[in-house]
Formats: structure tokens, C-alpha cells, sequence
């Protein structure tokens, strides 16, 4: 309940030598530190990325989003984390995630989000062809963004369908946002 990353750190290496291959970190804010709020999470964030480096291990961290940006950005990134942008400099990956409006889950509406995935060729390798996809408005839907990443390219967005009385997440497809 402090937010101290110390605390994290220490857990990290006892449990990296019990063979611990990821560490989900969840919500990352800021600490009771007297500096300015945006540099104790910069702070924190490179401290937890340097020990995760040094032990080999994946590290998970939740972000939470301004209260400002609550159902008024459809296209969330980086811009609409609370308090400290210049954590993203460390980490490899941010992925967003936020619930799919329902003027988007329209076909008739501007704002449609258009699903698709690609369909495969006879040797079961993905074309470049969309195949839309029509969806159920009695569903719940997710669209997960890949916003930032050293390792491909960015600005993916992905539909899930989610039921939460079980916590499980579909892959639907593409959309556009």
C-alpha cells in the first residue's frame, strides 16, 4: 500500500532464485518521496526495470490511466497516463486497453470500429485479404492497442470479446479506431 518499489525489488531477487520467470506489477504509481510526483515514477520505473534486467526476469507493470481521459480518448496511448509520460522511455511494450464504445459497436454509426481478420490462402498462410466480421451488441468487447514496442511495429489495434464470469478473452480480430 505504500507503492514503494524497494519493497518489489527485494521480492524480485529472493523469488528470481526460486526459478521466477515473471513479475507482474500492478498499479504502478507514485511513492511518498518529496520529489516531484512525474520524477518519483520515473525513478520507480527504471529501478524495477534495472532489477528485472539483472534477474532475467519478465516484468509486468500496469499503468493506471488520467481520470481526465475516462470515456472522453478513444485512442488511448501514452499521452493519457496519469501523472508521468516519460515512464514509457524505459519500458520495451505499452499496451492499452479500454472497453469498446457502443456507438463503435454500430455498423451504421461513424465511429463503427469495422472488425476484420485476414483470411488465409490454401497453404494456410495469412493474405493480406480482410474478412470482416459482424459482431453482437449483447457482447463485451475490448480493444487492446499496441502503442509502443522495440520489437514490432506499433499502432495495432486488437478486438477481444470478453466474458467476465469466467475471465476469458477471445481474440475477435482487427478493427480500426
Amino acid at each position: 500500500y505504500d507503492y514503494n518499489t524497494d519493497v518489489v525489488t527485494k521480492a524480485i531477487k529472493k523469488y528470481a532464485q526460486l526459478g521466477v520467470e515473471l513479475v507482474l506489477y500492478d498499479v504502478l504509481k507514485f511513492s511518498d518521496s518529496e520529489d516531484q510526483i512525474w520524477k518519483s515514477l520515473i525513478d520507480d520505473s527504471k529501478n524495477l526495470f534495472q532489477c528485472c534486467s539483472r534477474y532475467n526476469i519478465s516484468g509486468l507493470v500496469t499503468l493506471q490511466l488520467a481520470m481526465s481521459t475516462k470515456n472522453r480518448v478513444r485512442q488511448i496511448g501514452m499521452e493519457c497516463v496519469a501523472n508521468s509520460k516519460a515512464v514509457f522511455e524505459v519500458m520495451s511494450e505499452a499496451i492499452f486497453i479500454r472497453s469498446a464504445w457502443q456507438d463503435e459497436l454500430e455498423e451504421d454509426s461513424s465511429t463503427y470500429l469495422k472488425p476484420y481478420k485476414f483470411k488465409k490462402d490454401l497453404n494456410g498462410r495469412f493474405t493480406n485479404e480482410k474478412e470482416y466480421i459482424t459482431l453482437d451488441k449483447d457482447k463485451q468487447y475490448k480493444i487492446v492497442r499496441l502503442g509502443k514496442s522495440r520489437n514490432d511495429s506499433t499502432d495495432k489495434f486488437l478486438l477481444y470479446s470478453v466474458n467476465f464470469n469466467y475471465n476469458q478473452w477471445q481474440e475477435i480480430g482487427f478493427c480500426t479506431v
